[in-house]
């Protein structure tokens, strides 16, 4: 857990801008973009990043200096649950004395209102967000002195933290895109690791199978027969993933045809987002769902292939080159756009019938182009 820097600030001292970013690995790194301008927006601000992800804590921690000044990990559950740890840091955010606070989240969380309310900040931004626009509901605007609405023609993540940021600056921004902080060591570590498993560099395919949500996952046996193709056009294929995927990977190899075994690796649990990320670099391509480490996937310029869900279509993947960045979806279903309320009903664990009803044979296609 990170120290939170706690000093007062006196008329001599760098005004103090917070970001409040609790948020999953993906929407963090559809958010890093935009981390990069506010140096440029706030000139002579001390800068600090609030998050409650450890995988993004280390993320943001590459930005340290250059971009941001303070980068600080708490328990969000903990806060939710823990009246006394509650009260204490809401206690040390307000006498940090920060003179302006962000919270760029659309879906915004009342935890991070919470935390907006807690400081002392004469000014305090953040989008009119999903239940503002979405839903009328305006008893949300209560923390805020600034809300910055989304035009009805920004419907993508990437897109409406570009508007936000150029509505703070008062300008466009031509350079902004896609990005995650890659290190030489990044490609040093993955290669070290395909060369551990004697894994051919740039012959081989990562497969991600999960998501942040049951929905959003496209069918292991669908993966298997995905890895089958690979391995009969002569690639190896990497599957990765945390601990959390274990099941997931276990569930894809018992699916596959044993001769075939041999040329497909499992790595989850065995890597860290920066060597991952130099995995995905160094591989042919990468298939996996609307997650964390597709979003990793386009930032770190690979080109990847997504099973994708009707229910935020296009709302997070892809943000920019749709060429590179494949989507494979299904057709003629009347759930487009509905945060896949189709999934109402169905098992516990299951994906949503715009999902599990992707075939193989359209991902197939989409890789006879590639290969």
């Amino acid at each position: 857990m990170a120290t939170l820097p706690f000093t007062r600030r006196d008329q001599n001292t760098k005004k103090k801008l917070l970001l409040i970013k609790l948020e999953g690995l993906g929407d963090f790194i559809i958010f890093l973009p935009s981390l990069l301008k506010y140096r440029e927006v706030f000139p002579g601000y001390e800068i600090s990043l609030l998050v409650d992800n450890k995988i993004n804590y280390e993320i943001a921690n590459r930005y340290k200096g250059e971009n941001v000044d303070n980068v600080i990990l708490f328990d969000a559950k903990k806060f939710s649950k823990n009246i006394f740890y509650r009260f204490a840091l809401s206690k040390k955010f307000y006498q940090m004395n920060f003179d302006t606070v962000i919270n760029p989240i659309y879906y915004r969380r009342k935890i991070s209102d919470f935390i907006v309310r807690a400081t002392q900040a004469t000014e305090k931004i953040s989008f009119a967000g999903y239940e503002v626009e979405k839903l009328g509901r305006i008893f949300l605007l209560d923390p805020y002195t600034k809300l910055i609405r989304t035009p009805t023609t920004i419907s993508n993540e990437f897109y409406r933290h570009k508007h936000l940021i150029e509505e703070l600056a008062g300008k466009t921004f031509d350079d902004y895109s896609t990005t995650f902080p890659s290190k030489d060591s990044d490609i040093a570590g993955a290669r070290k690791i395909l060369s551990e498993y004697g894994i051919a560099q740039g012959a081989f395919v990562v497969i991600f199978p999960g998501a942040g949500r049951a929905v959003s996952k496209w069918p292991v046996d669908k993966f298997a027969k995905i890895a089958e193709h690979l391995v009969e056009h002569n690639f190896d294929v990497v599957i990765c993933g945390s601990a959390m995927e274990k099941n997931l990977a276990e569930g894809i190899l018992q699916h596959v045809d044993k001769s075939k075994m041999d040329h497909i690796f499992n790595l989850t649990a065995k890597t860290n987002i920066f060597s991952t990320a130099g995995i995905i670099r160094l591989a042919k391509f990468y298939i996996g769902n609307d997650s964390g480490p597709t979003h990793l996937a386009e930032a770190v310029g690979a080109t990847v292939i997504c099973p994708l869900g009707l229910g935020h279509f296009k709302e997070f993947y892809p943000s920019q080159d749709t060429e590179k960045n494949i989507v494979v979806s299904v057709k003629n279903m009347d759930c487009l756009n509905d945060a896949y309320a189709c999934a109402n009903g169905l098992t516990t664990g299951s994906p949503a019938p715009c999902v599990s009803n992707i075939s193989t044979e359209a991902v197939i296609n989409e890789i006879k182009k590639l290969i």
